[in-house]
Order: structure tokens, then C-alpha cells, then sequence
């Protein structure tokens, strides 16, 4: 989804801007749009998993205004945007951005309505003080890849636009793999790559599942659905970007189906989980019986 302004807000812009005074003239037309977060230079950012990587300019993690009290979060980047020019910005510039999300990016392969998270501000005209636009971009609850398209105008120079890219999501989360001692279900077209975690939940899974095989040598392997996607965030399984899944958004959940097992698995599963230190939340009794595993 993108995000634009009317071509009517320019003229009036560009209007105070020149009845202001505050235009300062280029000798050298190769000024260009620049962005900085925090202060900071452009320096790239990068958000990693085994496999597969965001190569973007800044990286932010997810928000979390849905999930459980204890855990809700809203995470940002300031952005300033002045029009660059030898040593310093130049005054008078009008900046415009224009917002977009990458289709297929944070594991999510719906991109219906996808949120491209929120700015405080995507036109106006520089400070005349520091020459800078300053806006604060919130991070939306899916993680993804967002771009941003700047374009600037000055009445007397020419300024050269600009994109960037925010990679939203956690840094760090590996998948589940493969093995004989476990399955991995759940996987969906809209969610292809459901079984990421942290290295010590991936660890912990790995331990309960290997006692389990030993205690139940002819038993059914493990069955593990949902943990969080390749970059964590909401993950939304009815495709709308919003819970049910309250949890696993940070690579520390994981499901543990429950109906083909046992009472005594059962009882041994939870003492294997605490063995392991995975906390248990029981949920054997809802429609889709399963255990809730947290890594502690």
C-alpha cells in the first residue's frame, strides 16, 4: 500500500517557503536528499537468519500492541531527511516521501493490505534552522521489508531523490531442522516457514524430543506446529496481520500437538519440558489440544 499527498500541498509549501526567505541559493546543483536515524549516518543494517537475509538500510524490531499486556511494545526510528549540499543541508527544501511494503518479505506471502507501519510525517518543508525534516516511524506489528521513496524540491538547484529500505523484524532466529524424532506440521502457503526460534528454544526441542524417542522408542515422533516466522512478528493465521496468535513473535513459543498422545506421555512430556526448562501452558482442553511451550 502506498502512501501519497496531494500535488496541491506542494504550491502551498513551496509558497511559504518563498515568502519566508528562507531559500538559500546552490553554486553546485549536485545537492541530494540524505537521511540519517538518531543522528546517526546511513550505515546499513541487516537482519539475518540461516538462509535468508534482509539487506536494508536501517533495521527495526516488530511492535506489539496486540499481544499479552505483559509483553506489548511500540518500537520506532527517527528519521531526518534534509537536502544535502558540500557540508551542510540547504534551507527552503520541500520534502515529500512516499511509503511502500515489499510483497513476500517477513514470511508473510499474503501482501493483501499489508501495513507499512506509520509516520508522523511524510511532507513538509525543512526546519530553517537545521535544514532537516524530522519524522518518527513507528514499526507495524508484521515484520517485512519497508521502503521509502524521497523526493525534494529547491527553486534554485536541483536535488537528486532518494530510497531507502527498514527491514522490520528480530534478529537471530534459526529453523527448526529437520528430523527423524520429530514433525514439523502446520505449514501453510500464506505461511510456508512457520518453525523459526531462538538457538536455545531450537536446542531445548531437540532435547525433549530425543528423550521422548528414547522413553517411547516406537512411539510417533513429536509433533511441533507453530513457533514464529523467519523474522518474528505477528503471526497472523487468518491473513488479516492480526492475532490469533498472541504469542510467537519473538522465537520463544512453540506448539506441541497433544491428541494422539497418552495420559502417561503426556505427564512425561511435562516432565521433560521441565527437565529442559520449557514452561508449560496447558491447552489439551480446547478444540486443537496442545501443549504451549516457552522457553524460560
Amino acid at each position: 500500500m502506498t502512501v501519497s499527498h496531494s500535488r496541491y500541498a506542494w504550491c502551498v509549501l513551496l509558497s511559504l517557503a518563498l515568502a519566508g526567505g528562507v531559500v538559500q541559493a546552490a553554486s553546485d546543483p549536485d545537492a541530494y536528499l540524505d537521511v540519517t536515524v538518531e543522528g546517526d549516518s546511513r550505515v546499513p543494517g541487516l537482519l539475518s537468519t540461516e538462509g535468508s537475509r534482509f539487506d536494508t538500510d536501517y533495521t527495526v524490531e516488530p511492535s506489539n500492541t496486540s499481544g499479552s499486556p505483559a509483553t506489548r511494545k511500540t518500537n520506532r526510528l527517527r528519521l531526518n531527511f534534509g537536502c544535502r549540499h558540500g557540508g551542510g543541508y540547504l534551507t527552503g527544501c520541500l520534502v515529500s516521501l512516499f511509503v511502500d511494503s515489499r510483497a513476500g518479505t517477513g514470511g508473510h506471502v499474503h501482501s493483501s493490505d499489508r501495513p507499512t507501519g506509520s509516520f508522523t510525517r511524510l511532507f513538509g518543508t525543512v526546519d530553517p534552522h537545521t535544514g532537516l525534516l524530522e519524522t518518527v516511524f513507528t514499526a507495524p506489528e508484521a515484520s517485512g521489508i519497508i521502503t521509502i521513496y524521497g523526493e525534494a524540491f529547491h527553486p534554485l538547484t536541483f536535488v537528486r531523490s532518494a530510497e531507502f529500505t527498514i527491514g522490520v523484524g528480530f534478529e537471530g532466529l534459526v529453523e527448526l531442522p529437520d528430523s527423524d524424532q520429530y514433525l514439523k506440521i502446520g505449514s501453510r502457503p500464506e505461511h510456508p516457514d512457520n518453525h523459526f526460534g531462538t538457538s536455545t528454544l531450537v536446542t531445548r526441542m531437540q532435547e525433549l524430543a530425543a528423550a521422548y524417542r528414547e522413553a517411547y522408542p516406537d512411539a510417533t515422533p513429536l509433533e511441533y506446529n507453530d513457533m514464529s516466522l523467519e523474522f518474528g512478528g505477528v503471526f497472523d493465521l487468518n491473513k488479516n496481520w492480526a492475532p490469533p496468535h498472541r504469542g510467537h513473535r519473538t522465537g520463544v513459543h512453540v506448539d506441541l500437538r497433544t491428541r494422539t498422545l497418552t495420559e502417561e506421555q503426556i505427564e512425561m512430556i511435562k516432565m521433560f519440558a521441565n527437565k529442559f526448562n520449557l514452561l508449560v501452558y496447558d491447552e489439551t482442553s480446547t478444540a486443537t489440544p496442545h501443549f504451549h511451550l516457552t522457553a524460560r
